[in-house]
């Protein structure tokens, strides 16, 4: 897991003022206005819109993660799969394991072609190659080990509370900055 930052929305703003060229470079004088456009709403609106895309589109390793598992319990079904509800402020699921397994299972949406062969208890996941169907609020596991602990591990991407921003080095370094369009970097 990548070491993590908590910043409030204030520290965020700073840093992402700072990188757009909005941020007085005088410290000596001040303007103050108060017409115009809300410069300050309109950049929390693109740093949350930008904050939700790196959380749902960035790989694991350079993601906040946040292990669920001790809080999640596992219900097994007629059929022999295991479920698990998700919190509200689960975004993504990113690994899942369990005890008896050989490996992390292969997680795949809902609705996938790899759904399909889970319906057969003869091509489904068992230990050695173990999958889990996720849908918004709902993982299916296939197959969980007979006796295996109700409580599976399982990492994912959590929202954080309203107001705190929960992010990594390559999150920072994806922020957009002014001179992106001039030479391609900050």
């Amino acid at each position: 897991m990548a070491p993590r930052l908590i910043l409030s929305a204030g520290e965020m703003l700073s840093r992402w003022r700072l990188l757009q060229g909005l941020e007085m470079a005088r410290t000596d004088a001040s303007v103050t206005r108060t017409d115009g456009i809300d410069l300050d709403g309109l950049m929390m609106s693109r740093i949350d819109a930008w904050y939700v895309h790196c959380l749902m589109t960035m790989p694991p390793s350079a993601l906040p993660l946040t292990d669920i598992g001790s809080s999640l319990t596992m219900t097994r079904t007629g059929d022999g799969a295991g479920m698990i509800r998700l919190p509200p402020d689960c975004l993504r699921v990113t690994e899942v394991t369990m005890q008896g397994w050989n490996r992390p299972a292969l997680i795949v949406p809902e609705g996938s072609p790899e759904e399909e062969t889970q319906l057969s208890p003869f091509t489904r996941g068992k230990t050695e190659r173990p999958v889990v169907i996720a849908s918004e609020r709902l993982l299916r596991i296939y197959t969980p080990p007979e006796g295996a602990s109700t409580k599976p591990g399982v990492l994912a991407v959590m929202l954080p509370p309203q107001g705190e921003y929960h992010v990594t080095e390559p999150m920072l370094a994806s922020i957009p900055c002014v001179t992106d369009s001039i030479n391609g970097d900050c």
